[in-house]
């Protein structure tokens, strides 16, 4: 959440409700949290000798009692099947026991040690409302972000692999078959020679050039082959700089003393003796908010390791809430306890929000590092099916076209009379260089020939297709595009936007979807191009902001499926070309 966010009553909403209906709002994780926050930092303010111990063991105590209906709730959260009623269930949680949960700890008080708290009831009420809403949101969006990382990674942990194992599918194909070329060659130029050391003549040459045709319809078969995908394989994560001095990056400056100042208003109102008390607290806390973050900033330039810079954050946050409890004491003189609490709530706040921060900065981090490996990898895969179609298609295009051709001229040659000497040895040469290339079809090479395997006879394999043919291992694809918007397609050269708005919705596909389908629309309607990418999946919410194209573009939930619909206009997409 931004600045702007913060200050958005609207957007503050949507985040908690967000949490609300996620179905995992109360956690053992936030049930730690809220045991030492109600436990050692909400306590009711008494006085008297050992008034602090009291008011804790008191604290304690009603916490175990709100914990067991908290604990009913947190299971009916996780059966209710509705958003909307979990989002009910939630709430009404929080108000029933940050509204019981003052008048509760005032009766354990009276009851173990004859105690009651002089702070009015109104101020508690409000004081746990607050802190109920803030601390259990906070801790759900961690949950959520680290919910929806393990769910990503294992997604793309699990594409990972397949692409892996029909990369190792093609590696094997590749070893079956890079030996083919050399042995045709052999048997095609041993069967020439027997031609040659006989009377040549127009039947000869014709059975010869049979011979060849049909090795290079076998390597064109060969190439048309479909890839062998496997049928187990292992899941493989996405490489992930840690950066451990990130855990506990600092906060947002003032979201801390802010966050603090709000919580504690209820009972600044209520202990201050007038408004200007009230103001040069909330000073102070913001003050001490500057200064804390200004200092972490400053030390993180001379810390390297992760534990220097973690024992950094918490020394300047205890220490600012030492100074913060000494300004209380200045301010408030007569409230008791409840100076210590700044002591344990500043650093208790800053803690989670660097922990929440850090969880959805992680959680970001890893969708980017996922769309990069998936996108490498999909692209690897059909770069090594590419290579292998392409020396196949090659060594029988060769044969097709240039042993083939120089057989018809001989034959004709042969036709009207014997070929003399020279003839013969110049078939010979011409038929041994296209053989030489056809046996060496599988050694790299660079410059045109190179990009010769990828167009042969006029058949070019486009950027389009060679990125639908990368995902093949990952998702069935079913496509419908419209004849015009094929001719865009194959005329927009490799760095087309269509290609790059399809992969970007396959590999969205991958990480909201648990299924390996995918439809794929695209259509043309005069100046425009309009792509829609559909798979079963689920968002987390309704609109997601997806990576920018040109053009508009949109991912959404509908019903069922994740779709991202972009509309391009031609003319960019014919820029490519």
């Amino acid at each position: 959440m931004t600045y702007r966010d913060a200050l958005n009553p609207a957007a503050v909403a949507a985040t908690y409700w967000s949490a609300a209906t996620g179905g995992r709002f109360f956690t053992r994780w936030s049930g730690a949290l809220s045991f030492v926050v109600a436990g050692f930092v909400l306590v009711p303010p008494v006085g008297g000798g050992g008034a602090y111990r009291h008011a804790v063991v008191a604290s304690i105590l009603v916490w175990c009692l709100l914990a067991v209906v908290v604990g009913f709730a947190a299971l009916a959260e996780r059966n209710l099947t509705r958003p909307r009623s979990r989002g009910v269930l939630v709430t009404a949680t929080l108000v029933v026991v940050a509204a019981v949960r003052p008048a509760l700890n005032e009766a354990m008080l009276d009851a173990l040690y004859g105690q009651r708290s002089g702070e009015p009831a109104v101020s508690r009420v409000l004081t746990n409302l607050l802190v109920a809403f803030t601390l259990f949101s906070a801790v759900a969006i961690i949950t959520a972000s680290r919910r929806r990382r393990r769910a990503a990674t294992a997604r793309l942990a699990d594409a990972l692999g397949r692409l892996d194992g029909a990369s190792a599918r093609i590696g094997e194909r590749t070893v079956d078959v890079q030996a083919l070329p050399g042995l045709a060659v052999d048997e095609l130029r041993a069967s020439r020679e027997t031609m040659l050391a006989r009377p040549v003549d127009f039947d000869a040459v014709r059975d010869y050039s049979e011979l060849v045709r049909r090795a290079s319809h076998r390597f064109e078969e060969l190439a048309a082959e479909p890839d062998r995908l496997p049928d187990t394989w292992t899941a493989r994560h996405a490489p992930i700089s840690e950066d451990r001095r990130g855990r506990l990056a600092p906060p947002p400056l003032l979201w801390v003393g802010l966050l603090y100042a709000l919580l504690c208003t209820p009972f600044i109102l209520t202990a201050a003796p007038s408004l200007g008390v009230v103001a040069l607290a909330i000073v102070a806390v913001v003050g001490i908010d500057l200064v804390a973050g200004a200092a972490l900033r400053l030390g993180r330039r001379f810390t390297r390791s992760g534990g220097s810079s973690a024992a950094l954050f918490l020394i300047v946050w205890l220490l600012a809430g030492v100074v913060a409890s000494g300004v209380a004491r200045l301010l408030l003189p007569g409230a008791g306890a409840a100076l210590l609490v700044p002591l344990f709530a500043l650093p208790a706040i800053a803690v989670v929000l660097a922990v929440a921060i850090d969880a959805v900065s992680r959680a970001r981090m890893q969708e980017e590092n996922s769309t990069r490996e998936l996108v490498r990898a999909t692209a690897a895969f059909a770069a090594e099916s590419d290579r292998l179609r392409g020396a196949l298609r090659r060594a029988g295009s060769i044969l097709h076209g240039r042993v083939q051709g120089r057989c018809v001229i001989f034959a004709a040659l042969a036709d009207e009379e014997p070929p003399t000497p020279e003839q013969t040895e110049r078939f010979r040469v011409q038929t041994d260089a296209a053989l030489d290339e056809v046996r060496d079809v599988f050694v790299p090479t660079s410059g045109a020939r190179a990009d010769t395997s990828r167009e042969v006879r006029g058949e070019r394999m486009d950027a389009f297709t060679r990125m639908l043919a990368g995902w093949r291992p990952v998702l069935s694809i079913e496509t419908r595009i419209a004849d015009a918007a094929v001719e865009v397609i194959q005329g927009s050269g490799e760095c087309s936007v269509i290609t790059e708005v399809v992969n970007e919705a396959l590999v969205n596909a991958v990480k909201h979807s648990g299924a390996h389908e995918a439809r794929i629309d695209v259509s043309e309607s005069g100046d425009e191009v309009f792509v829609r990418v559909a798979s079963p999946g689920r968002l987390p919410r309704p609109v997601v902001a997806t990576r920018p194209f040109a053009g508009s573009t949109l991912l959404y939930q509908d019903g069922v499926d994740v779709v991202l619909e972009a509309t391009i206009p031609a003319a960019v997409v014919t820029a490519g070309g």
